[in-house]
């Protein structure tokens, strides 16, 4: 047996949403919270789907 096989394998946790006043409204582009929270969230969303993948069938 290999020590991977006992090693923990956490579920991924979803990014803190911003709340609704975190955006300044200047314009900031790719430096907006709105920005920079869809791109953590399309990461954790895929890291998910790889996780769940190396589930065991239930």
């Amino acid at each position: 047996m290999s020590t991977n096989d006992s090693a923990p394998d956490p579920q991924p946790q979803a990014p803190d949403e911003p709340d609704a006043f975190s955006c300044c409204g200047n314009g900031c582009g790719e430096a907006c919270v709105w920005t920079i929270y869809a791109r953590a969230r399309k990461r954790y969303e895929a890291q998910l789907l790889e996780w769940q993948a190396r589930q065991p069938p239930a």
